[in-house]
């Protein structure tokens, strides 16, 4: 049986989840900032909308900054 690991999605999700665990608190005071929940007043929608996009913008900022040599070890 294969380890699940090994499969690139999963591989490339797990390099990112530290990166997201530390960034996700400053895109969430974004998002407070930016009053998103205002515009979502359904809390059925705006949870899992705020979630994608915290996860979303966590995830790509991670990415971004593995490219850069000295802040790949960081993250």
């Amino acid at each position: 049986m294969q380890d699940t690991m090994e499969h690139p999605p999963y591989r490339k999700a797990a390099e990112l989840i530290f990166g997201i665990y530390l960034l996700h608190p400053l895109c969430l005071k974004v998002f407070e900032e930016l009053k998103l929940e205002r515009w979502l007043e359904v809390p059925m929608l705006t949870i899992p909308a705020v979630l994608a996009g915290t996860v979303l913008v966590s995830a790509f900022v991670t990415a971004w900054l593995k490219v850069i040599p000295i802040l790949r070890k960081l993250v």
